[in-house]
């Protein structure tokens, strides 16, 4: 800092506006000010995300946290602590009240509604057996059956399963989750914004295109140009310099002399005894160089969001080369993905109208808002939500952090994406490809999905055996099936499979599906009624199953076949709601985890129902026939379900 004449070094929360500061090459600028005396060019990729350093001249405004690449300059501070540029994106960041909700357990839902429902059978199936009996214990007794029978127990444990599951998948896709909220949000996504540098762009420049003046090879060209550029550590002399060298163009034997870095121009200097310079048409006209023909086509490559270096030996022009940032190989492809899923895409950047056009022109982006300031990307994510979107931002910059913490869903770059950033986020892509977000859509339809699965299979089967119960009462004063048998039942053949449901395959249609609107519930689409549907089908068969064994053997053989036909039909329902597609489409037994479970619940039945544990339970050996009508009752669920999918009765509507 400059004081009383004198240069001083003063911790940077001592500066005060109007204090003189000098920053030199490789120091970064402390606060924001401006330029007073001197030139430089300065890294402003830490506040706008662009990796070409800007070239500053007395009464520029400079920003803190940018670093000074090549030059000096004395700056006026007018802007210190928490009113600098910096200071206030991260008061954005720490102001930015993201707008997910808090997740609603689908437990909480459920009971929302299931409880009073169940709570109100029990109550008339004990009014109903006080009246029967007029014994208060046989009344409680059955009463607590109800109570016992209607609870999903694998629920609270089968869908943070199935998110686990999920996550899992997506760190192996190069995806980390901060939390479950994130993996369930990216379901509904239906908007996707996008910064440029570093995310549908590489962030590096590259040499594109190299056009020659009438009698200048390209060899010649690059020899003058990595000479020259190779003095620089300007990104876009990198560029020609790395070009060079990938042509086989290496001057090391070139003598530079004289070597000039013009402010806001380029470079000069003498290569073996020859006036080159280097640098934009603006210089050209400045040292008399007349392009011609180079300078129509230099404006062709601007539309193109490229941009030209020009060269020229001795007063003559030589030719140019165009650098630009090369878009990402699989940027076009993976917007094509998300308009496929559903999804509309927004390129949100800092940069300039016509770089960001051309941009989004080659990647097919839906719409495009250049020139924005860290606040107003956060604004523009705001209104998409406040329009009802479900929002994801795409970024790694710090002015990309109020827009990520503001977003349903910040995905921050790992690599190259700044703590700032990651930190605002609640996802990291590890491998810097924005692509991956097409995953993580992906796993959380998925999820949802197979939430949507475990929900159906706990709650039809459940109902079932509460109608079982229920109906069994009102029509014959009877109890198809003891306490200790339900409560097998709801333990051992629903739970295993539930859990097991939650680690299905994402299906390979739910990218064709659309995205899930915020307002759906988890029973939309007909899911609650064919939940309640099914239900009454399982009440249905264990009825018959009871009536038929307790006609041939007496009330214990109903309620054995009742047992055992309301246990594995339960089974054959976890592989019916696999998919709403037909189960030998997708393959009958290509869910490993399921087949498994399936084997442990159907040996557990099993010691039930033929060894003598089964006496513990209340049940006995049946007649080989009626075994066999078990067996054809246990089959009927898989019949109704694959003739439902036939018909189109159960379908996906999104």
């Amino acid at each position: 800092m400059v004081r009383d004449g004198a240069e001083i070094e003063v911790p940077t929360e001592q500066v005060q506006v109007g204090d003189r500061v000098v920053v030199r090459a490789g120091e970064s600028v402390p606060v924001d000010g401006r330029v007073v005396e001197g030139t430089a060019a300065l890294d402003e990729s830490a506040i706008t995300g662009e990796p070409v350093p800007v070239e500053k001249i007395v009464g520029d405004v400079v920003t803190g946290a940018t670093t000074s690449t090549r030059g000096w300059f004395t700056m006026e501070a007018t802007a210190v602590g928490a009113d600098t540029t910096l200071a206030g994106i991260i008061r954005l960041v720490d102001e930015a009240t993201s707008s997910k909700a808090p997740i609603e357990r689908v437990a909480d839902k459920i009971a929302g509604i299931f409880v009073p429902v169940v709570m109100a059978i029990a109550a008339v199936v004990f009014l109903v057996w006080m009246a029967i009996s007029g014994d208060f214990a046989t009344a409680l007794n059955h009463c607590i059956s109800v109570l016992v029978i209607s609870c999903p127990c694998a629920l609270g444990l089968a869908t943070p399963t199935a998110i686990m599951v999920g996550t899992g998948r997506g760190a192996a896709n190069g995806i980390l989750f901060k939390s479950a909220e994130a993996l369930e949000t990216a379901c509904g996504l239906d908007y996707v914004v996008l910064d440029k540098t570093g995310t549908v762009t590489e962030g590096k420049p590259r040499v594109t295109d190299v056009l020659l003046a009438r009698g200048v090879s390209e060899t010649g060209l690059l020899g003058l140009a990595y000479a020259l550029e190779q003095k620089s550590e300007h990104p876009l002399a990198e560029a020609v310099c790395v070009y060079a060298q990938e042509s086989g163009v290496v001057s090391g034997s070139l003598q530079v002399t004289g070597f000039e870095q013009v402010a806001g121009g380029g470079l000069a200097g003498r290569v073996d005894g020859r006036e080159v310079v280097a640098g934009n048409a603006r210089l050209m006209e400045s040292r008399g160089i007349a392009l011609g023909e180079l300078a129509r086509r230099a404006d062709g490559l601007a539309s193109q969001a490229k941009t030209s270096l020009f060269f020229a030996a001795d007063g003559r022009a030589l030719g140019l080369v165009a650098v630009a940032d090369p878009v990402k190989p699989t940027s076009a492809a993976t917007i094509d993905r998300l308009h496929g899923m559903g999804v509309r895409t927004l390129l949100l950047t800092g940069d300039a109208e016509l770089t960001a056009r051309a941009v989004a022109e080659k990647v097919g982006v839906d719409e495009v808002v250049a020139g924005v300031l860290p606040s107003q990307k956060e604004q523009r994510v705001r209104a998409l939500q406040d329009a009802g979107h479900k929002v994801a931002m795409v970024g790694d910059g710090v002015n990309d952090a109020p827009a990520l913490k503001a977003a349903d869903i910040g995905c921050a770059m790992g690599i190259t994406g700044t703590d700032v950033a990651k930190g605002a986020a609640d996802m990291t892509l590890t491998d810097d490809n924005f692509a991956t977000i097409v995953d993580a859509v992906r796993e959380g339809r998925g999820i949802y999905a197979n939430i949507r699965k475990v929900v159906g299979f706990l709650l039809g089967t459940n109902i079932g055996e509460v109608i079982t119960v229920f109906t069994a009462m009102l029509l014959w004063h009877k109890t198809p099936l003891l306490s200790m048998q339900l409560l097998w039942i709801n333990l051992v053949t629903d739970s295993f499979p539930a859990i097991a449901l939650g680690r299905e395959a994402v299906e390979a249609d739910v990218m064709e599906h659309k995205p899930k609107p915020k307002s759906e519930g988890i029973f939309a689409h007909g899911l609650g009624l064919r939940i309640v549907l099914q239900g009454v089908m399982f009440g249905l068969l264990s009825l018959a199953a009871y009536a038929i064994g307790a006609a041939a053997v007496g009330e214990s053989g109903g309620q054995t076949l009742a047992f055992m036909v309301l246990s594995l039909s339960q089974i054959v329902q976890a592989y019916n709601m696999r998919s709403e597609h037909s189960l030998f489409k997708i393959g009958v037994f290509t869910n490993a985890h399921l087949n498994r479970a399936a084997l442990l619940s159907l040996l557990l039945v099993a010691a039930v129902l033929f060894t003598p544990v089964g006496v513990a339970f209340g049940l006995v050996v049946l007649p080989w026939k009626l075994y066999l009508i078990g067996l054809g009752l246990i089959l009927v669920p898989l019949v109704v379900m694959e003739v439902s999918k036939a018909c189109g009765l159960i379908r996906h509507q999104h």
